[in-house]
């Protein structure tokens, strides 16, 4: 329903009334009622469950899944890696420091 309303400058507002609903009622009008909420572990066994079967290629495919790491670590070239990598870590080390310093300031926050 949509009530036009005079300002008291004369120009028209528009206010839209709309009845409130709670979740109860929403899920009963469309027919959704939501799954049980499963604990942290309960949920992982679940999922291991369906993805696949107990293997040493699927333990190692869900490890990786969850330290990528250990996917790319391997092949990961010292020699002609390390120095570059160490180089830009310091680099965007020195860069972060004052951003988040000047942060704090634009929050009205203590730099530290």
């Amino acid at each position: 329903m949509m009530d036009h309303i005079e300002s008291q400058v004369g120009e028209p507002e528009v206010s839209v009334v709309q009845s409130a609903h709670g979740v109860k009622q929403l899920a009963s009008k469309y027919h959704y009622y939501p799954p049980d909420k499963l604990g942290l572990f309960e949920s992982i066994r679940v999922s291991a469950k369906e993805s696949c079967t107990f293997s040493p290629k699927c333990f190692m495919s869900g490890l990786t899944s969850w330290l990528p790491i250990l996917s790319w670590l391997p092949s990961y070239d010292l020699r002609s890696y390390l120095l570059g990598d160490i180089a830009s870590g310091i680099t965007v080390a020195i860069m972060h420091i004052p951003q988040g310093m000047g942060y704090a300031l634009l929050a009205e926050l203590p730099p530290i």
